[in-house]
């Protein structure tokens, strides 16, 4: 297809072009590829533990949000990093959280 698929590219070819800042969790990746909350925190994690700076994002569905699941589908989210990341605050400390309902 078309135009660009976010995620397509590993950490270390980040790395090559010199870049340190990662986007994990794209509502793309969520809605189009079906990745999953858990998926999303194992790539976090894996990107943090390459000292990589994570951008992850969170957010719910149109749907979701006419379902007054907001608060929910966002906790999840943030539960399933949370469990891979645990209290590393070395970790935690190279984390943005960025809201993207979709």
């Amino acid at each position: 297809g078309n135009g660009a698929w976010t995620g397509e590219t590993s950490v270390e070819m980040l790395q090559d072009m010199g870049l340190k800042h990662v986007i994990v969790g794209h509502s793309e990746r969520r809605r189009i590829m079906g990745e999953t909350d858990e998926q999303s925190a194992k790539k976090a994690k894996r990107a943090l533990e390459k000292g990589m700076t994570v951008i992850f994002c969170v957010g719910e569905t149109l749907d979701e949000r006419k379902a007054n699941r907001t608060m929910e589908v966002n906790i999840a989210q943030l539960e399933a990093l949370g469990k891979e990341l645990g209290e590393s605050k070395m970790l935690w400390k190279e984390v943005v959280i960025a809201y993207e309902p979709v």
